[in-house]
């Protein structure tokens, strides 16, 4: 295994151990022995290769000592994960018949300036005093917590919390990866939750003649926001449940009172960080609350407003009606009193002239002697009975 091309491309760390005792001879000479216990209860091997390498799937594909279904499972990513909770990339550890426990723990890879989810996918398979990890990850970021454990492995004697055997190893990959999850999923949420926070109290100092922004645009950005915010919640709630559910299983299968304290540890931090998590959660429920209590206030002060400037233009339209009216009126009653009096003019006109003819007519129609009248009287009185006729009916008209 050592002249595969794995060594030199594709692999990432490699540990092997073997504890040596130094032992007071004959003569002040010092030499080294090894003891069968010790060299038992160290972590002998542990091999951690990146998965996706053209090597790496090469050497797990023709390892003989690997079962297949474990050569897949430490290759695909996706091979043991159900359809409903593909986004967890959690499983309970499983029991390989030929020997060895196959299982997987999920972190978060170092996010610098963006805050954006970087999970990390480690895939393990231990058996005896051997350990097999492959990791999965997104982009080329430094893993941490993995570099914890090596870090760990590289100090051996020299570091009280350096491993002593494979579940050892397992126990620290699982706290360290849970540690470095945790702290970015706390600053995820929070600072996330401060931000729409502060956005919200920002928009409620402002003044009501500083109303002039759209509020619906800022209403809809914060509600997406909260929307975003609460899912990847939600996402980190059941990751965290099924990190709570692997631990528990593995503190079943390891040995070690070391190994057991300490995923005991990481149980109890995960119980505290799905409370923070639930704070979050509810938080974000107040304010979503919150900001719909703000949207019905200013969706009425919109009505109150447009109805006031509805009363207010009714009113200055009822106004202007009403002057119309008033003009419209007096025009009428002064158009009515001028033809009033223009007709009483023209009637006493009319009259005075009527009058006239009828004192012509008697001075010229009158036998007041008895004299017989000529034709041309007959004539003449039809002719005044007419005119009489037609100006009596225009003075009447009039």
């Amino acid at each position: 295994m050592p002249r595969s091309k794995l060594w030199s491309d594709g692999l990432i760390c490699a540990f092997e151990y073997i504890k040596v005792a130094g032992i007071q001879a004959d003569g002040g000479r010092t030499t080294e022995c090894m003891d069968g216990e010790d060299v038992a209860a160290w972590p002998t091997w542990w091999c951690h290769v990146a998965a996706g390498h053209k090597f790496t799937a090469s050497w797990l594909q023709d390892a003989q000592w690997l079962h297949p279904d474990v050569s897949k499972a430490l290759r695909d990513e996706s091979s043991l994960i159900t359809d409903d909770d593909e986004h967890l990339h959690y499983k309970v550890p499983v029991r390989v018949e030929g020997g060895g426990l196959l299982f997987e723990l999920l972190g978060r890879q170092t996010v610098l300036a963006s805050y954006v989810d970087a999970p990390l996918l480690l895939r393990c398979f231990t058996a005896q005093n051997f350990l097999v990890s492959v990791v999965h990850g997104q982009g080329t970021r430094s893993h941490m917590g993995i570099t914890d454990v090596q870090e760990l492995l590289l100090a051996s004697g020299y570091s009280d919390r350096a491993p002593r055997t494979i579940h050892g190893v397992v126990a620290q990959l699982a706290s360290s990866l849970s540690c470095q999850a945790d702290g970015l999923f706390q600053s995820k949420s929070t600072l996330g939750c401060r931000m729409i926070d502060w956005k919200l109290m920002r928009r409620r100092k402002q003044h009501d003649d500083e109303e002039e922004e759209d509020m619906n645009a800022f209403s809809e950005n914060l509600h997406q926001e909260i929307w975003e915010l609460s899912g990847m919640v939600l996402r980190d709630k059941k990751s965290l449940y099924a990190r709570k559910e692997i631990i528990f299983e593995l503190v079943r299968h390891l040995k070690g009172s070391a190994a057991r304290s300490l995923l005991e540890s990481v149980l109890k931090d995960t119980e505290k960080t799905i409370k923070r998590q639930d704070t979050v959660f509810w938080r974000l429920f107040t304010i979503q609350n919150d900001m719909r209590k703000s949207d019905r206030l200013w969706v009425q002060k919109r009505r109150l407003r447009a109805a006031q400037k509805l009363s207010e233009d009714m009113q200055k339209s009822v106004r202007v009606a009403t002057i119309q009216h008033g003009v419209q009126k007096s025009v009428r009653s002064r158009l009515r009193e001028w033809k009033f009096r223009f007709g009483e003019k023209y009637l006493t006109v009319y009259g005075v002239c009527v009058f006239f003819l009828l004192m012509f007519a008697g001075m010229f129609l009158v036998n007041a002697a008895g004299m017989p009248l000529d034709k041309t009287c007959d004539l003449f009185s039809v002719l005044f009975g007419l005119v009489s006729i037609i100006c009596f009916a225009v003075a009447v008209l009039i």
